[in-house]
């Protein structure tokens, strides 16, 4: 558990457990730094909640943070952690970095955020994919347009090929050999 690893390396850490949402403004602005160690949040909120607090939040590098949190705040805030062990890579040097300095770093780098930015970025991906895949759609539209030409030409030959031999074969066969001529076999 973190609390294990905490005694191990002998770090002055505090884990309270959970905490009323009133509490937490008062919590992120008395910490030194604020580090997530989740592979899997969505959103980060809790990072944001702390940084907009003004208390420098230390994320691991994964999809979901790199997207969010890249540009956001100093490469050195950020970390390593394999997702098979948990054995974080660079996690001391990141929370030493954003002790250091880290609350002037916000004071001047506010970071902002809400839900209308997260849902325009989060559409402005969408529209980037559909972008991207625009190509592929319109080449797959004109194959399937040729197909079903060539489908439909197909399909009226065949009932035009059935209708004559059902009906004119015959009659046109017995036409044809009464002047002497056998051109149909």
């Amino acid at each position: 558990s973190l609390e294990v690893e905490a005694k191990k390396r002998k770090l002055n850490v505090v884990f309270l457990g959970n905490v009323p949402h009133h509490d937490l403004p008062l919590l992120y602005r008395a910490a030194d730094c604020f580090v997530t160690m989740s592979l899997s949040e969505t959103f980060g909120l809790t990072c944001l909640e702390a940084m907009m607090c003004g208390c420098p939040g230390v994320v691991p590098r994964c999809a979901v943070f790199d997207e969010i949190w890249d540009e956001r705040i100093p490469k050195t805030w950020r970390y390593n952690i394999d997702p098979k062990t948990g054995i974080c890579d660079g996690l001391e040097a990141a929370i030493a970095a954003a002790q250091d300095g880290g609350r002037e770093w916000l004071e001047k780098n506010p970071v902002k955020m809400t839900w209308k930015m997260a849902a325009d970025e989060l559409l402005e991906q969408y529209e980037k994919c559909i972008q991207l895949n625009m190509k592929k759609r319109q080449t797959l539209k004109e194959f399937v347009a040729v197909a079903d030409h060539c489908l439909r030409i197909a399909i009226c030959t065949l009932v035009a090929v059935w209708v004559l031999r059902k009906y004119y074969y015959r009659p046109l066969r017995r036409f044809m050999t009464q002047f002497g001529l056998d051109l149909i076999p």
